[in-house]
């Protein structure tokens, strides 16, 4: 297949678990849709067939029917055979998880692309349990056959340098490229509950998992209800779901909080929220912090490593707080709900930073240079 250029195009594959629910995922779709068809010929390779973000009609997609750890040499078997058939000249694994796969499927395979392996999340925590710990020794294992690393946010990529020596002097920062015109085009869409907007709304958006902190979440708005009148809402589903559901029953706060699972658009939410709020321990690049700024809506967002830090200029664009504290994000928040201008400041401020920084003028051509730039150097090297 031939660019209009007439030079061919670089094939490339993105290896994803699903393409729901989380930040790396909805990376996956908004790298799929916008990379140039005149200079790539995308395509997707599934763990499970779940597709809730938006994808391109031209990309295909393969289908792996993972089912678990059970399933983990079938899973390697199968995705070996999948590059094989699509021969793709680069293949990215958008997260660690998924490079212990593409890492054995390379071994096996009789295709040698070229592998970049994306992390988009702190080793240092994500490493910590006995599960953990295997995936990591796994991952030293198979990582040294990866061209290029590359990480969302300069801490994440200290930290991955620090875990895996391979990763020294193989590691790009890229920052997740976010679809600024799509999203507010979504916020424009019919929200089908009813938002009060005669009390401060309050939104949260995230995969609910414990390093997530929602815990964090429902103590802080404990305290803030006791000096505004503000309504939560928290979209998105996982683990701790039912554990939210109880601690709301608990702290006598259903009138209060809305609890409305994943939902594929919730922009239109967010942009009638009065300020977001992430209370994660630890993070990449946090997608739902981007988001709401670039509907510039306010965030408050503990300093979990590493991603915040890197987004939000405190004072400025957002404000920051330790993580793990309630009664400090609940002090940010109620700041925030009591200062209209202070507010309308940071919306104008994070709303230009994130443009310039995250849209995707800034981000794809980056990624598109780097897929360039890493499959010739393999082809210099096999020469």
């Amino acid at each position: 297949m031939r660019s209009l250029s007439g030079g061919p195009r670089l094939r490339v594959l993105l290896v994803s678990g699903t393409l729901s629910g989380g930040g790396a995922e909805r990376f996956a779709s908004t790298l799929l849709q916008h990379l140039s068809r005149e200079r790539f010929l995308p395509s997707l390779c599934l763990f499970r067939d779940e597709i809730a973000y938006p994808l391109a009609a031209d990309v295909e997609v393969s289908t792996l029917g993972h089912r678990g750890p059970l399933s983990a040499r079938r899973t390697v078997r199968r995705l070996a055979e999948a590059i094989d058939r699509i021969q793709p000249d680069v293949v990215i694994s958008i997260m660690d998880y998924l490079g212990m796969f593409v890492g054995e499927a390379l071994r096996c395979s009789r295709s040698q692309p070229v592998w970049i392996a994306r992390t988009s999340n702190n080793p240092r925590f994500l490493f910590r349990s006995i599960r953990g710990r295997c995936r990591k020794q796994w991952l030293k294992r198979v990582y040294p056959g990866a061209d290029m690393f590359v990480a969302n946010s300069h801490g994440l990529a200290e930290s991955f340098r620090e875990t895996f020596s391979c990763a020294r002097g193989r590691t790009q920062v890229l920052l997740n490229p976010i679809d600024i015109g799509r999203i507010e085009r979504l916020s424009h869409a019919e929200w089908p509950e009813v938002i009060d907007t005669d009390v401060p709304n309050i939104f949260y958006s995230a995969r609910l998992k414990a390093h997530k902190r929602p815990d964090v979440l429902l103590e802080a708005f404990r305290i803030v209800r006791q000096h505004s009148q503000a309504k939560l809402w928290i979209c998105g589903d996982g683990p701790l779901r039912g554990k939210i559901e109880r601690l709301v029953e608990k702290y006598d706060l259903r009138p209060y909080v809305r609890t409305i699972g994943f939902r594929e658009n919730i922009f239109p939410l967010l942009k009638s929220a009065t300020l977001a709020v992430a209370t994660s321990d630890y993070e990449g690049l946090p997608n739902n912090v981007l988001e709401a700024q670039a509907l510039g809506v306010p965030v408050v967002s503990t300093r979990s490593s590493f991603g915040p830090g890197e987004i939000i200029q405190h004072e400025k664009t957002g404000l920051l707080t330790d993580r793990g504290n309630p009664d400090a994000v609940a002090r940010a928040i109620i700041r925030l709900l009591s200062n209209d201008e202070l507010r309308a400041d940071m919306s104008i401020q994070a709303q230009q930073d994130v443009r310039r920084r995250f849209g995707l003028e800034a981000t794809i051509p980056r990624w598109e240079t780097l897929l360039n730039e890493v499959h010739q150097a393999a082809r210099r090297r096999a020469a």
